[in-house]
Protein backbone atom coordinates (compact mmCIF):
# COMPACT_ATOMS: atom_id res chain seq x y z
CA UNK A 1 0.00 0.00 0.00
CA UNK A 2 3.12 2.47 0.90
CA UNK A 3 1.76 5.70 1.12
CA UNK A 4 -0.95 6.76 -1.24
CA UNK A 5 -2.51 10.34 -2.42
CA UNK A 6 -5.36 11.07 -0.48
CA UNK A 7 -8.37 10.38 -3.19
CA UNK A 8 -6.12 6.53 -4.00
CA UNK A 9 -6.73 6.24 -0.11
CA UNK A 10 -10.29 7.27 -0.25
CA UNK A 11 -11.59 5.25 -2.87
CA UNK A 12 -9.69 2.23 -0.14
CA UNK A 13 -11.82 3.43 2.21
CA UNK A 14 -14.89 3.61 0.66
CA UNK A 15 -14.63 0.16 -1.51
CA UNK A 16 -13.48 -1.33 1.88
CA UNK A 17 -10.26 -2.54 0.44
CA UNK A 18 -8.81 -2.33 3.47
CA UNK A 19 -9.84 -5.03 6.19
CA UNK A 20 -9.95 -4.52 9.99
CA UNK A 21 -9.76 -0.45 9.78
CA UNK A 22 -11.60 1.99 12.28
CA UNK A 23 -11.55 4.86 9.72
CA UNK A 24 -14.69 6.13 7.28
CA UNK A 25 -14.22 8.40 4.26
CA UNK A 26 -15.43 11.45 6.54
CA UNK A 27 -11.98 10.39 8.76
CA UNK A 28 -10.16 11.57 5.47
CA UNK A 29 -11.84 14.56 4.46
CA UNK A 30 -11.19 15.90 8.01
CA UNK A 31 -7.75 15.04 8.21
CA UNK A 32 -7.33 16.61 4.50
CA UNK A 33 -8.86 19.66 6.01
CA UNK A 34 -6.80 19.79 9.11
CA UNK A 35 -3.74 18.82 7.18
CA UNK A 36 -3.94 19.14 3.53
CA UNK A 37 -3.51 16.98 0.43
CA UNK A 38 -1.59 13.84 1.37
CA UNK A 39 1.43 13.58 -1.56
CA UNK A 40 1.94 9.70 -2.81
CA UNK A 41 5.52 8.62 -2.15
CA UNK A 42 6.23 5.10 -3.46
CA UNK A 43 9.49 4.45 -1.67
CA UNK A 44 11.57 6.23 1.52
CA UNK A 45 12.76 9.59 1.86
CA UNK A 46 15.45 9.07 4.88
CA UNK A 47 18.80 9.26 3.71
CA UNK A 48 22.34 7.92 5.34
CA UNK A 49 24.08 10.07 7.65
CA UNK A 50 27.96 10.15 6.28
CA UNK A 51 30.15 8.21 8.07
CA UNK A 52 32.17 10.48 10.47
CA UNK A 53 35.99 8.89 11.07
CA UNK A 54 36.47 6.97 14.09
CA UNK A 55 39.92 6.36 16.12
CA UNK A 56 41.82 2.98 16.49
CA UNK A 57 41.28 1.13 19.44
CA UNK A 58 44.86 0.82 21.29
CA UNK A 59 45.89 -2.87 21.02
CA UNK A 60 47.86 -4.88 23.10
CA UNK A 61 50.77 -6.77 21.08
CA UNK A 62 50.14 -10.20 20.51
CA UNK A 63 52.78 -13.21 21.81
CA UNK A 64 54.61 -14.72 18.73
CA UNK A 65 53.14 -18.15 18.11
CA UNK A 66 55.55 -21.21 16.45
CA UNK A 67 54.34 -23.99 18.25
CA UNK A 68 51.70 -25.68 16.24
CA UNK A 69 50.48 -27.01 20.10
CA UNK A 70 49.05 -24.06 20.89
CA UNK A 71 44.88 -24.24 21.17
CA UNK A 72 42.75 -21.08 20.64
CA UNK A 73 39.46 -20.72 21.72
CA UNK A 74 37.36 -18.10 20.34
CA UNK A 75 33.99 -17.23 22.53
CA UNK A 76 31.15 -14.87 20.99
CA UNK A 77 28.41 -13.48 23.35
CA UNK A 78 25.87 -10.83 23.58
CA UNK A 79 25.45 -8.95 27.21
CA UNK A 80 23.05 -6.16 27.30
CA UNK A 81 22.89 -5.81 23.50
CA UNK A 82 26.69 -5.73 22.69
CA UNK A 83 28.52 -8.37 21.07
CA UNK A 84 31.91 -9.45 22.65
CA UNK A 85 34.71 -11.58 21.59
CA UNK A 86 36.46 -13.44 24.03
CA UNK A 87 39.51 -15.10 23.38
CA UNK A 88 41.83 -17.46 25.53
CA UNK A 89 45.27 -19.28 23.86
CA UNK A 90 45.82 -23.04 25.54
CA UNK A 91 50.00 -23.03 26.43
CA UNK A 92 50.30 -19.52 25.94
CA UNK A 93 47.75 -18.34 28.38
CA UNK A 94 46.90 -14.98 26.74
CA UNK A 95 43.23 -13.71 27.08
CA UNK A 96 41.44 -10.56 25.31
CA UNK A 97 37.77 -9.76 25.48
Amino acid sequence: MGWPKTSVFRSYIENSDVDNIDITVDDTDRATFLWGEAKEVDRGQTTRPSSKPHETMAQDPLPKLHDKRVDLYLDVMMIRKRDYLVCKGGIVNYTTS
